[in-house]
Order: structure tokens, then sequence, then C-alpha cells
């Protein structure tokens, strides 16, 4: 409904996203879509934990055959709770593919 209300400038902050997500810039992207989680309980169940979690599964899931893709929301590809980077503690890295 807020995005609603303010439809010019939820266009602005959806360019925005755009824009740093077309640049390669995950440290930007990151900070836009995250910006309204200013609670550190929130921020830590929905993105730290979230991401910690999801490096581990990929880790076992690479152990395995077979191809596979994933997909996270762009708020959780940067920083040092980031996926990628709690997935180099298990070896692997992520690679952002230009299109």
């Amino acid at each position: 409904m807020e995005s609603a209300r303010d439809l010019d400038a939820s266009i602005a902050a959806l360019d925005d996203l755009v824009t740093a997500w077309a640049a390669g810039d995950p440290e930007s992207l990151a900070q836009l879509m995250n910006e309204g989680l200013n609670d550190p309980l929130i921020y830590d169940k929905l993105l730290t934990q979230r991401n910690a979690n999801w490096a581990h599964w990929i880790a076992g899931r690479m152990q395995k055959p077979g191809i596979i893709f994933i997909a996270v929301g762009a708020g959780h590809l940067s920083g040092p709770t980031s996926v990628p980077y709690l997935m180099t503690a298990y070896g692997l890295k992520a690679e952002r593919v230009n299109y």
C-alpha cells in the first residue's frame, strides 16, 4: 500500500535497484534493498541466519552430482554476512554472470 500511495517514489526506487543490479554493484543493491531493516533482530533472522543456512545447504548440495540453479534475493548478495561471502568458508566462489 505504501508503494501505491507514492508511486513516483516507488518508480524511482525501482529504477535505482535496476541500475545497481545492471552495474553489478551488489553493495549499493543490498543497501537499497535492506534500508528498511533497522531492527537488529529482524535483520539477523531475515538475512544473517538465512544466509548462513543457505551457504551451508549450498555447500552440501554442491557435493552431489547434477546441475542446479540457485536464486536468492538481491539483499542477500553483499557484505560479510552475504551468501557469496559465507560460501567462501566452504571453499566455494560465486560469480556474477553478465548479461
